[in-house]
């Protein structure tokens, strides 16, 4: 809603002219366009016992060309209004202007310059708030004297001479001011508001003079300090005092004396010393020698930007139970009179939990073992038959000694089919065979080599089978044939029900290629089943003759000869051939 001087609606403008005309005062502000401002009003409440949340005020502005703009009708997410003042997300160009409110609140005019944003604030003379300190006095420089814009999340940078000097700090303390310590200190603070970031700048030129009248010698730091030690150990004191900026630091030093004593008094009492009691018997600590076997102290002077600085370190040997009950004091003497500080040693409390380095150690130590146990195990668990292998190499045992078997395995191939599977039939009845005796150094009973001729062959299959120590099942792809069908019931019947033989399958032919799969043997488990892949079988060490050997029975190895090896090496290329 704007209103001006011709058109006609001359009420309120003679309102808020009158709320300007009438008050005696008025505010000026300054702010920096595209940034947060809070403009502040310094109000009272005219209706008396009515709560200042019952207050309903109108807030006007008058701009630089006379409009009179009524701010509490503009709806406006960039200016939210409050009871006494006005926030702007972010203040421009056109905000300039006297503002005032029309109500139940007395406000002291305010008139905002909004001004244009130059490259480098932290130059512009117009903004820079003028400070003048005294070399040697302590100072502050307070970004946000108010509050009003560090109450919440924010983040500070502060600038010295447009380069940055510190963050996250919202007010920068100097101890004793130095000729280095003036300049121009800019402040930009960041806020965040409705998910924009917006920025609150201003600075400050520091410029210092010496001191007109003598400034007294002081030490350093407030109040009495407390140091937390262990018994038996060693602990360094450091008390710091300015005593001037004469350029004759000898003569100073000569006019402040510093030295320490320990009180003969307990840490309970009132602390106080009178530096003119002769009857104390508070005890003067010497200074160190080359050699320092007892608490003794060193003393340095130290001139920087014409302040000169004296410091005593006090050093304590063997802290003991005298050290804890009277405490310390720096003294420092001068024609002013003394000043002293207090430096009370207290035990350090054991602390049993375990610290971050021996946590983070222990941490470290126990992933690494678990992780080394993992891998151990996975290793263990895949090369479990290469272990094995080689425990019984070098123990030499052997399980067949007194039972009573004559054969290692008996071998029975479950296809007697001489025309189909030829390649199938040299393998079970050749190959297997004579590596597994010629090579590995066992013995087999083979039907159709061992059984002879004429005979009975269903009792020579149970005698047979009867003598050996395992059932070594070879699958082709063909059908089974009768007595192959006789082998493999009686064997399994033997394996099965009767628990006196082992049986180890050897699928040459997957079971899931097999004409005719049998119930009972897939009631095998996977771990007495070897299955042979080609060329990965072929060598003698390959994980296919070395499950032969782990299903077979214990017992120790006999020498191959050369020429078995060789003759075993030439069958296995044959194979497939």
């Amino acid at each position: 809603m704007r209103i001006t001087m011709k058109g006609g609606k001359t009420l309120l403008f003679l309102m808020f002219l009158f709320e300007i005309r009438s008050g005696s005062q008025q505010i000026i502000s300054n702010a920096v366009e595209g940034e947060h401002y809070i403009l502040d009003f310094k109000c009272k409440n005219n209706n008396n016992g009515t709560n200042n949340s019952e207050i309903n005020n109108s807030w006007y502005t008058m701009t630089n060309s006379k409009e009179v703009v009524n701010i509490s009708a503009v709806n406006s997410n960039r200016i939210v209004l409050k009871l006494s003042s006005i926030e702007f997300w972010p203040v421009t160009l056109n905000d300039s202007g006297t503002y005032s409110c029309v109500g139940g609140m007395n406000c002291i005019n305010t008139i905002l310059k909004v001004h244009q944003r130059k490259q480098d604030i932290c130059t512009d003379a117009s903004f820079l708030t003028p400070r003048r300190w005294i070399i040697g006095r302590s100072a502050d420089i307070d970004a946000d004297n108010s509050r009003k814009y560090t109450h919440s999340n924010f983040s500070i940078v502060w600038y010295k001479n447009c380069k940055v000097y510190e963050k996250n700090k919202k007010i920068i303390h100097f101890d004793s001011l130095k000729y280095s310590d003036a300049g121009i200190y800019t402040f930009v603070i960041t806020l965040t508001y409705n998910g924009a970031e917006f920025n609150i700048s201003g600075a400050t030129s520091l410029t210092l003079r010496d001191p007109t009248e003598p400034i007294k010698p002081h030490i350093k730091g407030i109040g009495n300090t407390t140091v937390y030690i262990e018994l038996g150990t060693n602990q360094s004191l450091e008390c710091e005092a300015f005593i001037g900026y004469n350029e004759n630091a000898d003569m100073l030093q000569h006019n402040n004396l510093m030295h320490w004593v320990q009180m003969n008094k307990s840490v309970i009492e009132d602390l106080s010393y009178d530096n003119n009691n002769d009857n104390n018997e508070d005890v003067f600590v010497e200074e160190c020698k080359e050699i320092r076997s007892s608490t003794c102290y060193t003393h340095k002077l130290e001139k920087e930007d014409s302040i000169v600085t004296m410091t005593i370190t006090l050093h304590v040997i063997h802290a003991n139970e005298n050290d804890i009950k009277n405490p310390y004091i720096c003294i420092l003497s001068n024609t002013y009179g003394y000043e002293n500080k207090f430096f009370i040693l207290k035990v350090k409390e054991k602390n049993y939990d375990i610290s971050k380095n021996t946590f983070t150690k222990s941490m470290a130590v126990s992933i690494s073992c678990s992780i080394s146990i993992v891998i151990l195990v996975i290793v263990c668990l895949f090369f479990k038959i290469d272990i094995i292998l080689l425990f019984r190499k070098l123990s030499g045992k052997d399980e067949t000694t007194g039972d009573k078997k004559e054969y290692d395995a008996y071998l029975a191939f479950l296809n007697h089919s001489a025309t189909e599977d030829a390649d199938h039939r040299h393998f079970a009845l050749i190959t297997l065979p004579m590596i597994l005796e010629n090579h590995f150094g066992y013995k087999l009973c083979v039907s159709e080599r061992d059984f002879i001729p004429g005979g009975a062959l269903v009792d020579d299959m149970n005698t047979f089978i009867e003598k050996s120590r395992r059932l070594i099942l070879v699958l082709g792809k063909s059908n089974i044939s009768d007595n192959a069908f006789y082998e493999l019931e009686t064997g399994l019947h033997k394996a099965m029900v009767e628990r006196k033989i082992k049986v180890i399958l050897i699928e040459y032919t997957p079971l899931s290629k097999l004409n005719v799969i049998l119930e009972s043997l897939q009631l095998l488990t996977t771990s007495n089943r070897v299955i042979w892949k080609g060329e990965k079988s072929h060598p003698v060490n390959s994980r296919f003759w070395k499950k032969i050997q782990y299903l077979m029975p214990v017992k120790p190895m006999k020498p191959s000869s050369l020429l078995a090896i060789n003759k075993s090496s030439m069958l296995l290329n044959g194979i497939n051939q």
